[in-house]
């Protein structure tokens, strides 16, 4: 948890940068928040909508880093080709359902936090400045509007620019874009379970199923995009 009421320094200005929330060391996370926002350093807060979707990909990035570890090579937490995808697809983690309501609350109250540490030190326009990593995906509708604020809360733009964001997806569109030029030159990300339904992403589907229902937190299932048969 974090100290929300911490005195130990002064309020500074509206900005700072992101920087991974770690409930282990609040401490030095108080004092990070406290000299990036003194600082004025533009910044941003990237959440997941869905913190269970979050926990199925920390828990495969977990497995995957053990896995390259144990055959000394650098562990990847994104996939470089089709075939490197589809082999960490079959991975399916089995989530801790003893702890998983707790963990999921847990995660709210934390970006809570985090959000209110820097509201303290920065100024009022922190909870402004929270952006969500469905809404800023390209299949999102709500993406242009994301990322032209985005940008402009980071300092990269004057203003919130919506029509260079659709001018740069054209061009981008016609293989013109710096985006293209740098996804020719390195090997691309490709989705490893993010397509799929959570049925699919997780070994025991049906422990998470009935911890879930009838909860708050049951949508995160996401119910819908389950194939008919198995609804």
């Amino acid at each position: 948890m974090v100290d929300t009421a911490d005195t130990g320094h002064r309020r500074g200005n509206h900005h700072a940068i992101p920087y991974k929330y770690d409930k282990k060391r609040p401490p030095e996370f108080t004092a990070v928040a406290a000299s990036i926002c003194e600082m004025r350093i533009p910044y941003i807060f990237m959440w997941r909508k869905n913190t269970l979707r979050r926990m199925i990909s920390n828990a495969a990035n977990q497995h995957t880093t053990k896995r390259a570890i144990r055959k000394h090579i650098d562990p990847h937490a994104h996939a470089a080709t089709s075939r490197d995808a589809q082999k960490l697809a079959r991975y399916r983690p089995k989530l801790n359902t003893r702890n998983l309501l707790v963990d999921l609350n847990q995660a709210q109250i934390e970006q809570r936090n985090v959000v209110r540490l820097f509201e303290y030190h920065c100024g009022s326009d922190a909870p402004r400045r929270q952006y969500w990593y469905e809404d800023l995906i390209d299949s999102s509708p709500k993406s242009t509007v994301a990322w032209a604020k985005v940008l402009y809360h980071l300092g990269a733009w004057p203003r919130v620019d919506v029509e260079r964001v659709k001018r740069l997806r054209r061009a981008e569109a016609k293989g013109a874009g710096l985006v293209t030029s740098f996804r020719n030159a390195h090997a691309p990300q490709i989705m490893i379970h993010g397509s799929k339904p959570i049925s699919a992403t997780i070994g025991n589907y049906n422990a998470v199923y009935r911890v879930l229902k009838g909860t708050p937190h049951e949508w995160m299932l996401e119910r819908h995009l389950e194939p008919k048969s198995s609804r």
